[in-house]
């Protein structure tokens, strides 16, 4: 990768390619990334991908690869937000989880929602909430 990270997560593309979004460095929550990368496997290569709105780590089950070819970011903020595979630009969803959700999962349902389901936040306080995202493709 073009820069080291942990916490991070992955997300295939409807191209192949894989996006690679946030993570931290060594300094753990005061070095998160709102970055992304882009592999190719084709080229075995890296390149820089979009800036996400917030720096998120600590989301690897909270990355979903929808039918359009959007990618949800869930995991790791107080909000989710959607690659736009046309613009390849994050958006915002609607709604806001209150506070970052760490190790948070999200499971597409196959009906055009995201069932997304605890985590913790800063302070280590688990979440027994549930989410139901309608992402806006």
């Amino acid at each position: 990768m073009r820069r080291p990270r942990w916490g991070h997560a992955a997300g295939l593309l409807a191209d192949g390619r894989v996006l690679i979004v946030g993570g931290s460095d060594d300094r753990d929550s005061r070095g998160r990334y709102a970055s992304t990368e882009v592999y190719d496997p084709a080229t075995g290569e890296f390149s820089p991908g979009p800036e996400m709105g917030w720096p998120r780590y600590k989301m690897r089950d909270a990355v979903v690869a929808l039918p359009s070819g959007a990618v949800l970011v869930v995991g790791g903020a107080a909000r989710a937000e959607l690659l736009d595979p046309a613009d390849e630009v994050f958006v915002p969803v609607s709604g806001e989880f209150g506070e970052g959700r760490m190790f948070a999962t999200a499971t597409d349902l196959g009906t055009g929602e995201v069932l997304v389901l605890g985590g913790y936040d800063d302070r280590i306080r688990p979440a027994s909430s549930a989410w139901l995202i309608r992402p806006a493709e």
